[in-house]
């Protein structure tokens, strides 16, 4: 089965605290397009956001096999070390709390490790990921409080790996020869 990735981003969102863009809808379409040029910053020394939902993988992907998730915060902090306490939830209820420190000093990926599990802990299924949502805050680790020791992020985004089934193929053979090392081939 081919293995592919997906990246799946936000679609609603229901509250923000402490960032530079108070309204959600904005504030969802900066954290959400992709776009590292259109971004948020926090303006607060901890600041919030919660009811993160995020796309579904679609029809073409339900008879697919989740490998993985993995979330990705695109950040950087200006000064002092800055943490993201994230809490991810799918359809079945939430996985444990998750911190990363943010070491970036020019706009990157900071990535959260690989979810390979559900909720639950039993394999991952599109349902799981069709119910993803996410809820976060960001605090400063060291340094003073104020404007020096803040996060500006970009985007949020899961990655999802996906083994999806290999379909009928046809081959079509003018001339030649082919040899396979089984020597077995099988016509219907």
């Amino acid at each position: 089965m081919p293995i592919q990735t997906q990246i799946i981003r936000p679609t609603a969102i229901t509250s923000i605290t402490g960032w530079s863009i108070g309204q959600l809808a904005s504030f969802l379409g900066r954290i959400g397009d992709g776009d590292d040029s259109t971004v948020v910053l926090q303006t607060s020394n901890t600041c919030a956001a919660a009811g993160i939902e995020f796309e579904n993988l679609g029809p073409l992907q339900q008879n697919a096999t989740i490998n993985s998730i993995k979330l990705v915060y695109r950040c950087q902090k200006l000064k002092g070390d800055i943490k993201i306490e994230s809490v991810i939830s799918d359809d079945l209820g939430s996985y444990s709390s998750i911190s990363i420190t943010v070491d970036n000093l020019v706009l990157g990926d900071v990535e959260l490790p690989e979810l390979t599990v559900d909720s639950s802990g039993a394999a991952l299924t599109t349902t799981n990921i069709d119910g993803l949502s996410l809820e976060f805050d960001v605090h400063p680790l060291s340094g003073p409080p104020g404007e020096a020791f803040r996060l500006t992020l970009a985007d949020i985004f899961f990655i999802v790996s996906i083994e999806t089934p290999a379909g009928p193929r046809t081959i079509t053979l003018n001339s030649g020869t082919i040899t396979l090392d089984s020597g077995k081939i099988t016509v219907e």
